[in-house]
């Protein structure tokens, strides 16, 4: 463990989803440095319930926020249109109808995005059927940020090539604590952890949504090298997303 004594946020896609925090109107938190602790997650002092749902508000916190942006998507808006037309078609072109049904129609969407996508995702995730497990497993690592004693971040890595290459991924924290620069503090201890002991790279996933996020990213020393769609489903409803990367040893400003 590490009791953070100096120094000056975010969440991970691809099965994880990067840095992107809502703005609370609750008056932020203000931390000192010596009253933080970061160290490695232990299920036999950590409640593993509670560190899940702080791991995976990228998913309950960033998704809705994607999905709302899609619900006029064009792609999926021209969806509607069509089944629309032929419901009116059907309905001898009795407009109110038609209008009632897409009501109905993207009242059902709505619930369906805004809930279930983001509940899908999760279920494809190995660590949400098995948290315990994946995490204390040699090729994942879940450091957790505490401030005396309570839990208010996280960051993770996972193997993506043996000794070589590592994905940082579940970066997050909580709500009353961001602003803090908190999030810039855990990316940069796990790089010089990495960097030290590991790997030659770490690569991110990040959706063009969290432009917060990415800055952080940026300012850490990450460059951006790719961009790609991530389908929730295919072809008509993605996010654009980039693909960040850090090679070992960096360059010395």
């Amino acid at each position: 463990s590490l009791l953070f004594e100096s120094h000056p946020e975010h969440l991970g896609l691809r099965g994880t989803m990067l840095g992107l925090f809502n703005v609370s109107n609750k008056l932020q938190i203000k931390v000192k440095r010596d009253e933080l602790e970061i160290r490695l997650f232990d299920p036999n002092k950590d409640n593993w319930e509670e560190v899940k749902k702080m791991t995976l508000v990228p998913y309950t916190e960033v998704i809705p926020i994607i999905m709302k942006g899609q619900l006029f998507n064009p792609k999926v808006s021209s969806v509607l249109a069509l089944l629309a037309a032929g419901i009116l078609h059907q309905m001898r072109h009795s407009l109110m109808n038609g209008l009632i049904f897409l009501l109905g129609l993207y009242s059902i969407l709505y619930f369906l995005l805004i809930w279930g996508i983001p509940l899908w995702e999760m279920y494809k995730l190995s660590e949400y059927h098995n948290f315990v497990e994946y995490w204390i497993g040699p090729d994942h690592k879940l450091w957790l940020l505490f401030h005396r004693g309570k839990l208010i971040g996280s960051i993770g890595v996972n193997e993506l090539d043996v000794g070589k290459r590592g994905e940082l991924t579940r970066v997050v924290v909580a709500t009353d604590y961001r602003r803090n620069g908190l999030a810039e503090l855990m990316v940069n201890f796990v790089i010089d952890y990495h960097e030290k002991k590991i790997y030659n790279e770490l690569v991110l996933y990040t959706t063009i949504y969290q432009q917060s996020a990415m800055k952080i990213y940026e300012k850490c020393g990450f460059t951006r090298v790719r961009m790609f769609t991530h389908y929730f489903i295919k072809p008509i409803l993605g996010v654009e997303s980039n693909t960040y990367t850090l090679k070992f040893p960096r360059k010395q400003a």
